[in-house]
């Protein structure tokens, strides 16, 4: 007993000044025998929650990141934030405002292609709201109870406990955010295309970024390119840069930000 059966690494080896970060937080069995890895990845300053789904053999089925609130930081909490259903999952989650202190929760739902179904988020006060553990509800099975605590916004400072009981779609009894996470898929949304690039390459926003800045790293962290974004379509030639990986960060005028890799080939 004590055999080793499989082992995986997970999350990205390229550790440069310490910019590039996997932080993994747990992994749950789904309930065909595959297995769910959560945690975060972080590159220069925006954290996105991060989805790992394994074969029962410990092949890597799919790796996805994601940034649901289109801020700086995102995660999904540890163990006992995930419920299965037969045909997804419920995870748990927070993310912090503009300012990079102040943090609430989300509920999001996912298929087992790791899509995302839908997103809901939850503002107790205007101070830390943070659930922490979510499970069906005792007396309806289509019904979700989650808990946590929410902090107060006055010179007490006090936490107190916080209940949530949500439907299958995540919406509570004062009201549900419907759309509200398409919205949040639009904050700050771009393309980059064609990836991989021979150096001809077309970057696509929505008019959140224009007004924003658009920028591209090198692997060892250098900005090669900076430039403000004021118009939704921008063709660049990279063609006189190596072939290699770079990063393209998107910070729109209100401050939020999300990346994407470029492979140059």
């Amino acid at each position: 007993m004590g055999n080793i059966q499989w082992e995986q690494t997970l999350g990205d080896l390229n550790f440069v000044n310490n910019e590039f970060k996997s932080h993994w937080l747990g992994v749950e069995e789904m309930p065909n025998g595959e297995y769910l890895s959560f945690g975060t990845q972080t590159v220069w300053n925006v954290q996105k929650s991060w989805l790992v789904k394994l074969s029962n053999t410990g092949n890597i089925l799919k790796d996805t990141l994601y940034n649901f609130s289109g801020t700086l930081t995102n995660y999904f909490n540890a163990e006992g934030n995930i419920e299965f259903t037969p045909n997804g999952a419920y995870i748990v989650g927070h993310y912090q405002d503009i300012s990079n202190v102040l943090a609430h929760s989300y509920l999001v739902y996912i298929n087992y292609d790791l899509e995302v179904q839908w997103f809901r988020h939850f503002e107790q006060r205007t101070y830390n709201d943070l659930i922490t553990y979510i499970k069906p509800h005792p007396p309806n099975p289509e019904y979700l109870f989650m808990g946590g605590f929410t902090s107060s916004d006055d010179v007490s400072n006090t936490n107190d406990e916080w209940f949530i009981v949500v439907d299958s779609l995540g919406c509570d009894v004062f009201g549900c955010s419907v759309g509200f996470e398409e919205n949040i898929k639009e904050e700050v949304y771009f393309k980059v295309y064609p990836n991989p690039s021979t150096g001809i390459v077309t970057f696509t926003t929505n008019k959140n970024n224009i007004g924003g800045d658009l920028s591209v790293y090198n692997i060892v962290g250098e900005q090669i390119l900076s430039e403000q974004i004021i118009d939704n379509k921008i063709e660049k030639d990279l063609s006189r840069l190596p072939k290699g990986i770079y990063l393209i960060l998107v910070t729109n005028k209100f401050g939020q930000s999300d990346y994407k890799k470029l492979v140059l080939k």
